[in-house]
């Protein structure tokens, strides 16, 4: 039997999301910051809220979440090369 742990949750909740941005990356041949945007709050978003019903307690576990946000990133080919911080201040996605 295996235990409950919030660890195992959110990697669940991680790899989910993860499968919906290649979905989204295999579906659209060019991604523009709204449409992006709308993609990820729409489908990608609500898989990352129900990991973060309570604040998560490990940093390891903060990092996984935002690991998705740093994919659906450097889904836009005009900014793919640009530091994280640069491609969050052009407003590619809410952060979680």
């Amino acid at each position: 039997m295996k235990l409950l742990k919030f660890s195992d949750h959110v990697e669940h909740r991680v790899s989910k999301a993860n499968q919906i941005l290649g979905q989204i990356r295999r579906s659209f041949t060019y991604l523009d910051i709204p449409l992006l945007k709308q993609l990820y709050t729409t489908l990608v978003r609500p898989h990352l809220n129900i990991a973060t019903v309570w604040h998560p307690r490990f940093r390891r576990d903060t990092d996984l979440l935002e690991s998705v946000q740093h994919c659906a990133t450097r889904m836009i080919n005009g900014l793919r090369k640009e530091p994280y911080e640069e491609r969050l201040r052009a407003g590619c996605t809410d952060s979680t």
